[in-house]
């Protein structure tokens, strides 16, 4: 799994053998792949043998969506069975909260904001970009008002393999070209 949408990326690889899970604060295009490497060693695998990965499409970072997919979009070159699921970023901020009827919000910057409707977990409404947010329950917020809506967004890697594994679970697969 690879979120590098946000400031904080978040890595994690499961098998039978184990889980291994890794926070990277800077850097994601120099940090990522050695971090992925150590994770394979650390578990005695190689890309070779993933059935799965699954990847934060956004909205985030340009610049570390990029990276992200230029590491699967690698993956997938030298593993022809590989399978594919894509999450967005108001996904996994809601994972972290659960049930009842909410928004997620993150700064997209120069006054506006990425917003995605929840119900009890579930997506209603897909992200959108607006100036102006009025839910009641707006997760992401350190304050009512919207200027104070945080800028880095922190997910911990154990809720993005969890989100993930949910994913795969319900055979949410796309193709390479979905992930665009």
């Amino acid at each position: 799994c690879i979120n590098t949408a946000f400031q904080t990326a978040n890595l994690a690889l499961s098998t039978d053998k184990g889980e291994e899970l890794a926070l990277l604060t800077t850097r994601h295009s120099e940090s990522s792949l050695p971090e992925i490497e150590k994770m394979f060693n650390d578990l005695s695998l190689s890309p070779k043998d993933l059935d799965v990965i699954c990847i934060n499409i956004g909205p985030g970072s340009f610049t570390g969506i990029r990276v992200g997919l230029s590491i699967v979009k690698g993956f997938s070159v030298t593993n022809s069975n590989l399978k594919f699921v894509k999450l967005n970023s108001m996904e996994l901020i809601a994972k972290q909260f659960g049930n009842g009827e909410y928004q997620t919000v993150l700064n997209a910057l120069s006054g506006r904001f990425f917003v995605a409707d929840f119900k009890d977990g579930v997506m209603i409404k897909v992200p959108y970009l607006t100036a102006e947010v009025k839910g009641k329950n707006t997760v992401g917020l350190s304050s009512e008002n919207l200027e104070f809506v945080k800028h880095k967004v922190e997910v911990e890697s154990k809720t993005f393999l969890d989100l993930c594994k949910e994913k795969i679970a319900k055979n949410e697969f796309v193709s390479s070209s979905e992930l665009e």
